[in-house]
């Protein structure tokens, strides 16, 4: 036959049982089915019933049906001293299944059974017992379901565990009478249960067992006491049930608590005292406390401190007490949370590499101060300040020279005080003086600033050694006196601040003043005037000294000028000088006497005396001077010319009683005629006059 029939065949075949299986499924499911080369595989996730069997593979586990054969069969099978159901399923090769398996039974076949207590056995292989697999059950609907996860499986039924006699799957134990060392474990008895084992460990996979219990032996009691554990640990228990055939079934694990030891007392920890500035870091808080426990035992827990009381500040000195949670070690508690204390002192800060140093200085008029160096910026320092000899003041700082001890009391709040002393020196400096040379003066100029300077700013002192040439005012200018020579001396004025006293003098020449004269003098006066009082005098208030040329017209007498007759003088007036001035420039002035009730510009003296006394020794006319192109002709009463002169001056051309032939005249009257020129006009008066011896 060839392949293709053969394959024909088989599908034919399959889809004959698959719609047998399709009739025999309940209505509530149906079937998913697919055909391949292996044959016919009930696909993952959907209900396949056989005969009161239903399959419910898991994802991704389909069940092959075709090339395994499945078998019902209505006998029961022996299980133990009893039997099953007559309901008995089996494949024709084991297979691994994973997923739900239902099994359907009637209330007829329950005879000999607890339907409230059927259970589903399966058989891995031929020559296995049948076992128990956890099932639930569904009264009303009569059937019992079981989940399976890959396990082998050869046949399948159902049975009442206690009428077949298997141990079914204990009880978690029940946990009492715990202690530090132990507890009780109780259950109550497993049905077809021969002996009890107990398994107990540390870990949840039971991978650390107890030494001694792994397991425990229990025997056909139902409770068991564990002793010698360790305190405040957990432990993980399951009981094992073992049937008389050998089979185990073991409860779900349980865990329970070995309560712990008491902390009795911590024992206190040593305080401590740290540097100012400590951060919290750094504070070596003792990482262990020695802890008293209620058994007696004493142990070392490791502490977790809080942030102290008050809050710790490193730049706050002061004592905080920090509090610590001890850390329980195994097996012990601490449930009136006592915890470990230990107070730290925060010193007060010390300042380091504050310094305080000698200073000297020399004197400037300038304030020169010592100060602290790397003084902390928070830090603050008041200072005072003493001279020897004197109270002391507040600051830090001189100007005066002198030596004078400065205290600096540094605070900052946290910190000791410092107190720093320090000498201030402020030396005496060298001052130096600069007069320059003094040029000529002259007798009568203005007060003048002799022009020395001190190097110090200081004011000039001076003095003159010759008061008569050189006075110093108030003012300390030079004031001139007189013409002559002195010795100005310039210094500076005793100062306690300076190492010297510098002195230098120079010589004050003052040369003799120049002085002209100023006269007030009335050019024209008339014959009658009389005297007048010159008004004159000197840039030096000098006296002045005058004097007339002619005598004839007016004289002078100290400063009083006489008038006489016609004419003009001249008043010329002088002044020497003296010690202090120099001979003034004479000055002349003219003045011009006048009768402005005359007619003829000139006077004619009627009388003319040659006696020798001084008057009217000759003819005297008045004002003849002032027209020098004159013409005197004199006349006897008989007309005789006796005498003639032109440029009659009253002096070298004057009638003297001598004619003009050198004779004596007779005393006696004669006549005149005077001729001027005045101007560009010639005048004339005539006359007499009488001659007399």
């Amino acid at each position: 036959m060839s392949n293709r029939l053969r394959t024909l065949q088989r599908l034919l075949r399959a889809c004959t049982a698959v719609a047998l299986l399709a009739w025999l499924v309940p209505p509530e499911v149906r079937a998913q089915v697919s055909a391949g080369h292996e044959g016919l595989s009930i696909q993952s996730t959907d209900w396949f019933s056989s005969e009161g069997l239903a399959f419910q593979p898991a994802a991704g586990h389909p069940v092959p049906l075709v090339q395994n054969r499945l078998s019902r069969n209505a006998t029961a099978v022996t299980i133990g001293p009893g039997s099953s159901l007559p309901q008995v399923y089996r494949f024709a090769t084991a297979i691994h299944f994973s997923g739900t398996i239902r099994i359907r039974y009637q209330e007829a076949d329950v005879t000999g059974h607890d339907a409230r207590n059927l259970w589903v056995f399966a058989q891995a292989a031929t020559d296995q017992p049948f076992r128990p697999i956890a099932s639930i059950r569904d009264m009303d609907a009569h059937f019992v379901q079981a989940a399976l996860d890959g396990q082998p499986l050869q046949a399948l039924t159902l049975a009442d565990p206690t009428t077949v006699g298997y141990v079914l799957t204990p009880e978690t134990p029940t946990v009492s009478d715990i202690t530090q060392q132990g507890f009780r474990l109780a259950w109550p008895s497993v049905a077809g249960a021969a002996s009890y084992r107990m398994e107990v460990a540390t870990t949840a996979d039971f991978s650390a067992p107890v030494p001694g219990m792994d397991p425990l032996a229990v025997g056909e009691e139902t409770s068991v006491v564990l002793d010698g554990l360790a305190a405040g640990t957990d432990y993980h228990f399951r009981l094992v049930a073992v049937d008389a055939e050998g089979g185990t079934q073991q409860s779900p694990a349980g865990t329970a608590q070995t309560t712990s030891w008491k902390v009795e007392r911590i024992e206190p920890l040593a305080p401590l005292s740290v540097a100012y500035g400590t951060p919290s870091a750094d504070l070596a808080l003792p990482a262990m406390a020695t802890v008293h426990l209620e058994n007696g035992d004493v142990q070392t827990w490791s502490v977790h401190w809080d942030g102290g009381t008050p809050a710790y500040n490193a730049n706050v000195p002061t004592t905080y007490s920090f509090a610590g949670t001890v850390v329980p070690t195994a097996g012990a508690v601490n449930p009136d949370q006592l915890q470990a204390t230990v107070t730290v002192t925060v010193q007060k800060g010390v300042f380091i590499g504050v310094t305080l140093s000698p200073a000297s200085f020399t004197y400037d008029g300038q304030p020169h101060a010592t100060e602290v160096q790397h003084l902390p910026a928070a830090a603050m320092a008041h200072y005072t300040i003493q001279k020897e000899g004197q109270a002391s003041t507040d600051g830090n700082a001189a100007t005066d020279a002198g030596t004078y001890t400065v205290t600096a009391h540094i605070t900052q709040t946290g910190f000791e005080e410092l107190t720093l002393h320090a000498t201030l020196a402020v030396l005496p400096a060298t001052r130096t003086l600069d007069f320059p040379l003094l040029g000529e003066k002259v007798y009568g100029n203005a007060d003048f600033d002799p022009g020395a300077t001190a190097s110090s700013g200081e004011s000039v002192v001076y003095t003159s050694d010759n008061p008569s040439v050189a006075t110093v005012t108030e003012g300390g200018w030079i004031h001139i006196t007189g013409a002559g020579t002195a010795a100005l001396t310039a210094t500076v004025p005793a100062n306690a601040n300076y190492a010297n006293r510098p002195t230098i003098s120079r010589t004050l020449t003052v040369q003799k003043a120049a002085q002209s004269i100023h006269l007030n003098v009335p050019a024209e006066v008339n014959r009658d005037a009389g005297s007048i009082v010159l008004d004159g005098g000197t840039d030096g208030n000098l006296p002045l000294t005058f004097q007339v040329d002619d005598e004839q017209v007016a004289t002078v007498e100290g400063n009083t000028l006489t008038i006489l007759r016609l004419g003009t003088v001249r008043i010329t007036a002088t002044q020497s000088g003296d010690s202090n001035f120099h001979a003034a420039e004479p000055v002349t002035v003219t003045v011009r006497v006048v009768d402005p009730e005359a007619d003829f510009p000139v006077k004619v003296h009627p009388a003319v005396s040659v006696n020798g006394d001084g008057i009217n020794e000759f003819l005297i006319i008045e004002g003849i001077r002032d027209y020098p192109q004159n013409r005197v002709t004199l006349f006897n009463r008989n007309g005789t010319m006796l005498w003639e002169g032109s440029g009659y001056d009253n002096d070298r051309i004057a009638f003297r009683g001598i004619s003009t032939g050198q004779t004596l005249l007779p005393a006696g009257t004669y006549f005149y005629i005077v001729e001027i020129k005045d101007g560009n006009t010639w005048k004339h008066k005539k006359g007499y006059f009488v001659l007399r011896y």
